[in-house]
């Protein structure tokens, strides 16, 4: 939304609306802020466990569209970046014995 002086003046990016997961807009607010914003936003919007789990889970996966992105664009770099951002979000595996 596009405000000026207390006022809505304008809506932008129309063709990115749909229904879909709260989660889903809420992943970066929860997981990618620190911990006292994450806090807040859960206690504004009332999200329950479940939501913030799911929120983290699309959170650990939004680099893919840097990496979809490249691939549509040709640009091997933000394949790269993407890739690496995924690998940095997700969760770190125990060694295996040996």
């Amino acid at each position: 939304m596009l405000c000026d002086d207390g006022r809505v003046i304008g809506i932008i990016d129309w063709s990115d609306v749909r229904v879909g997961d709260p989660a889903l807009d809420l992943s970066w607010c929860l997981n990618g802020t620190p911990p006292e914003f994450g806090e807040a936003v859960v206690r504004t919007y009332g999200a329950d466990a479940r939501m913030r789990e799911r929120s983290l889970f699309y959170h650990q996966l939004g680099p893919w569209y840097e990496v979809v992105y490249g691939l549509e664009t040709g640009q091997e770099r933000f394949v790269r970046s993407g890739v690496d951002g995924v690998r940095a979000r997700l969760p770190k595996r125990a060694a295996s014995p040996s």
